[in-house]
């Protein structure tokens, strides 16, 4: 749920753009590059980026502030990782400004909702289900590709809501009778795609799912004596 069509206050320019150069910043030092040297990882990386901004082309504007697409973020994170997945879903967001002749000045603000809170959210909700649940292959493959993408993605999308709803454009029933439905029922839709995706990929290219450890998912539990 991108705000491509928002006039923001300067100061939230400001800001969005200072936070998210900051976190582009640290994402680009501390993102596991070394885990991406193989030509394989690295097209797949790249192509997904790209990809993607052919994805968001198919969007939908539920009303003049908001634009409904599918995201990627949470495909992106459980691919790669949350950091390479901001850095790639941030080459994503200025190809698509590029493209539809977007706001710049909305970029610091759409990285931190649609890249970086998703992304992020996937890497703790992964955290999460890798310490306080068995390792299973089918926790992994529902747990995380399913339930987690869905979950990051409605957090995504309301971050969005709460922007726009902390600057006086709508009030709060106004989100909750005609967004809230829209984002559940895309959110589900991205959901049931990325989990398919994250199946097939892990079953089939595991080398592309950074996030999926074998030696703790396919380990065999301890024979008791």
């Amino acid at each position: 749920m991108g705000l491509f069509n928002t006039s923001l206050p300067g100061w939230l320019v400001i800001a969005s753009w200072a936070l998210g150069g900051g976190l582009l910043g640290y994402c680009a030092v501390r993102a596991p590059w070394h885990r991406i040297r193989d030509n394989a990882v690295l097209f797949t990386w790249l192509g997904t980026s790209t990809a993607l901004t052919l994805v968001w082309l198919m969007r939908f504007r539920l009303h003049q502030d908001l634009t409904l697409q599918f995201l990627g973020a949470a495909l992106m994170a459980w691919m790669f990782g949350p950091r390479l997945a901001t850095l790639g879903m941030a080459a994503t967001l200025a190809f698509y400004l590029q493209t539809t002749d977007g706001p710049w000045a909305n970029f610091g603000l759409n990285l931190l909702l649609l890249a970086a809170l998703p992304a992020f959210a996937v890497g703790a909700i992964g955290w999460f289900v890798r310490r306080f649940t068995p390792g299973n292959l089918f926790i992994f493959l529902i747990g995380n590709g399913l339930f987690g993408s869905f979950a990051a993605t409605v957090v995504s999308m309301c971050g969005s809501m709460a922007v726009l709803a902390a600057l006086g454009r709508h009030p709060l029933a106004w989100f909750g009778e005609e967004v809230l439905p829209w984002t559940l029922l895309l959110a589900w839709g991205e959901a049931i795609t990325t989990g398919m995706i994250v199946t097939l990929l892990t079953v089939y290219l595991p080398e592309v799912m950074l996030s999926f450890d074998d030696r703790h998912y396919l380990r065999r539990p301890d024979r008791q004596p």
